[in-house]
């Protein structure tokens, strides 16, 4: 085939031909699609989808189990393990901590409750009766509850009654089981309450059932319960069930008595007289015995306690007096102290009249200007159970001028401080007023001190704006934080109990709702602006942290607090890799809110002495990421929510929320809240993992900037697709004007002059081949 082109012309490309313009749309189309995904990964969720996809499903298991990726890694440290000798087989150490002898059933105790009640629930019934356990009487569980907490007791009695109890919610299945109570066979006068899942054949609930029992089964705690002429003290067994032994048999340790006694307070073991109808989960009865009533129980009358002469310097007997009666006040919870303690009574009055408040509670306020650690002997030391005890002066006022008072526990930082003038307060036990030198003050005990670092009288809650840098101003970066909380009146000694990573333990109880309440003295935007005029000092802090550290990964750390800082922001790294310099400090971050669980405080048996005590009934866990939390969740727990914010399923709310920072918390995903009850979604929960705890009061909604990233979104898209538009435009008129060059160029060139035919064209003798292929036959555009 003859082609008739230009020598040394080239080709010209086909802009208008339909692959060259699919060609164009496949070049432009996968740079508007990474566009598209990098904005979308700023969004945790989209994120946590890919990485879910690409993960494989025998590292996602395994992935729970792991401290969120920071700038140092830290292995989980595991509680030390429990050396007590004798507990059975089963029973967990940790749940042990949180009961409490000398008290009714408390809320706190359910857990352990219901932890021994499935132990026995699982064993067969002969397998208890052959394991190993210790006889006890009623002597012995009463002066050593801690020794035979937790341990398999058996103990031989008469039973005097059975009622059915109906326990707490549970998720044990059980609706109901049996109080036995037993009179000791060594003649004991006080019962022993048995808590049985199911009663023997000839056994049915009833009064003064003369029955001859063994009672193998875990001992729980040392009760105290109301009767008609005060209080009684009964040691809780939980067992599976009763053995009978005969009604004439002999059993261990019997009396030489003819039948059981008949004492009075036998009669008023009934359940409507006993506090303990519902276990743990019980509610308590609106009147309860006085202070003083219960110390006469425990052998601490009118009279012995007139053995310490007002006016006299401090003896050595009294001192060894005065620490028997200080272990005792420590066996009571601080709930119960607070509801015994005289409102309205000062120290000024009580000073007036001692020998009339001698043994009473009282509230007291003042500052702490000197604390001495003291050392019992060791035999004290053991048999009082107290390693060492403060002698704390304080100031209480000008009237009532400087007192003592003797406690267990004081603030670390109280020892190693050169001067002290800390605000404090304390339900405290009067106890003396001493002879020193020319003046006189009083004596007190107290279970603890409770400092409110940077208080003057009462609480301020105006803490924002000018205040709070007044504040920030006045104390170190370390202590800002604890200096807002004792404002707001939280016990910040109640800190140093607080292990930096693992489990809520019972120990930190007292310090996560006291926390949880004082965040509630605070709105919200008060909270946001004491933290925002603390970051400017912080930032201060770290800087000189990355002029003077060595380590590598630390400085690291430090130029990432610095980056934020000078962004205006908080940066969370610190709560993931030093949770144990941030405990009680402030922080604010916005971030986006995908998770909500509310969490009820009690039980379904009546209020617990959370509710009592704070008025707390219930909070809420927030589940919130920021574009620095690297996709792992900070858990936020609110005291309340925003009217209309979302409760149900999945969530996707920015938010803006302040608090005081915990711990690193090892906790187990919960179920999302479904409006009134809440309920699990398959794969999402029983998940452990570890996550900054903070304790908030609620979070701001972010919804106008929501608006604007939402609309910004559209117009981004909206502009894409017209930028798309216009690319294709182009690209059809630069192929237009393609086809008009070929058409007027093209066809001047290779065109012939109008009437002739390559047969007249004038060839010269070079261009004979081309006329002998003419004359051969063979046209243009032919072939043979």
């Amino acid at each position: 085939m003859v082609r008739l082109i230009k020598t040394g012309s080239s080709t010209i490309r086909d802009f208008s031909s339909r692959r060259e313009q699919w060609r164009l749309l496949l070049l432009i189309l996968p740079l508007g699609l990474v566009i598209i995904l990098m904005a979308r990964l700023r969004d945790p969720a989209t994120a946590e989808r890919i990485n879910n996809f690409f993960a494989a499903s025998n590292n996602r298991s395994d992935e729970a189990q792991k401290v969120p990726p920071r700038v140092e890694n830290h292995a989980a440290r595991k509680p030390a393990a429990d050396t007590r000798p004798g507990l059975y087989p089963g029973v967990c150490p940790e749940l042990l901590t949180a009961i409490a002898d000398n008290t009714y059933f408390r809320n706190s105790e359910k857990e352990a409750w219901f932890h021994f009640i499935e132990l026995l629930q699982h064993t067969p019934t002969e397998q208890i009766e052959s394991a190993h356990s210790v006889e006890a009487d009623y002597v012995q569980l009463v002066d050593q509850p801690d020794f035979y907490r937790g341990k398999l007791v058996t103990v031989y009695g008469y039973v005097r009654q059975v009622t059915e109890q109906i326990p707490a919610a549970n998720d044990l299945g059980i609706k109901s089981y049996y109080r036995v109570v037993v009179q000791p066979a060594d003649g004991t006068d006080w019962p022993i309450f048995v808590y049985c899942l199911e009663l023997p054949a000839d056994l049915s609930v009833g009064d003064d059932l003369m029955s001859n029992v063994k009672v193998t089964g875990l001992f729980f705690k040392k009760l105290s319960y109301h009767w008609e002429q005060g209080l009684g003290t009964a040691p809780v067994i939980v067992a599976k069930s009763v053995a009978d032994y005969g009604s004439g048999a002999s059993m261990p340790g019997q009396a030489d008595i003819h039948e059981p006694s008949t004492t009075d307070a036998w009669a008023e073991t009934k359940a409507d007289t006993v506090r303990t109808t519902k276990g743990p989960a019980a509610e308590p009865q609106a009147e309860s015995p006085s202070f003083p009533e219960i110390l006469g129980l425990a052998g601490w009358d009118v009279e012995r306690l007139a053995q310490f002469d007002n006016g006299q310097p401090f003896s050595e007997a009294e001192h060894v007096k005065a620490l028997e009666l200080l272990r005792r006040l420590r066996s009571f919870d601080s709930t119960s102290l607070m509801d015994w303690a005289h409102d309205g009574l000062s120290p000024h009055d009580v000073a007036k009249q001692p020998a009339d408040y001698r043994g009473q509670l009282i509230r007291l306020k003042g500052r702490v200007v000197n604390v001495t650690k003291r050392l019992p002997a060791a035999a004290e030391a053991e048999r009082l159970e107290m390693p060492q005890y403060f002698e704390c002066e304080v100031v209480l006022g000008e009237q009532a001028g400087t007192s003592t008072i003797l406690t267990t526990r004081v603030p670390q930082a109280w020892l190693q401080a050169e001067h002290l003038d800390e605000p404090i307060s304390a339900v405290a036990l009067y106890l003396k007023r001493l002879a020193n030198g020319d003046s006189q003050q009083a004596l007190w005990l107290a279970k603890e001190v409770a400092w409110h670092p940077g208080q003057t009288n009462e609480p301020d809650h105006e803490l924002f704006g000018p205040t709070a840098r007044e504040l920030f101003s006045k104390t170190a970066d370390k202590l800002f934080g604890k200096s807002v909380l004792g404002n707001l009146g939280m016990d910040v000694g109640l800190l140093d109990q607080i292990q930096p990573r693992g489990r809520i333990r019972a120990e930190e109880r007292e310090a996560f709702y006291q926390m949880l309440d004082a965040v509630g003295r605070a709105g919200p935007s008060e909270l946001i602006s004491i933290a925002e005029a603390g970051l400017p000092a912080v930032r201060k802090v770290w800087e000189n942290e990355v002029a003077t550290e060595e380590s590598r990964s630390r400085r690291a750390l430090a130029q990432e607090v610095v980056r934020r800082a000078e962004e205006g922001r908080y940066s969370v790294a610190p709560l993931f890799n030093e949770p144990g310099n941030q405990i009680g400090r402030i922080i604010v971050v916005d971030g986006t809110a995908r998770r909500v669980v509310r969490i009820q405080v009690g039980s379904a048996g009546g209020p617990g002495d959370v509710a009592r005590s704070f008025g707390i009934e219930h909070y809420y866990e927030l589940e919130v990421f920021t574009d620095d939390s690297q996709n792992y969740p900070l858990v936020f727990c609110v005291r309340e929510l925003p009217t209309g914010f979302p409760t149900r399923g999945t969530i996707h709310v920015p938010v803006r929320v302040a608090g005081f920072f915990f711990k690193d918390w090892l906790y187990r995903t919960r179920g999302l809240l479904d409006e009134e009850t809440t309920t699990r979604a398959s794969g999402e929960v029983d998940r452990p993992q570890f996550a900054p705890l903070v304790i908030g009061r609620m979070p701001l909604v972010l919804a106008a900037e929501q608006e604007r990233s939402e609309a910004a979104r559209y117009v981004l898209a909206g502009l894409f697709v017209l930028a798309l538009a216009g690319i294709w435009a182009a690209a059809a008129w630069y192929a237009r004007d393609d086809r008009r060059f070929r058409r007027r160029t093209r066809a001047v060139d290779f065109s012939l002059p109008p009437g002739q035919s390559l047969n007249e064209l004038n060839l010269s003798p070079a261009e004979e081949p081309m006329k002998d292929i003419a004359q051969s036959g063979v046209w243009l555009g032919q072939s043979e």
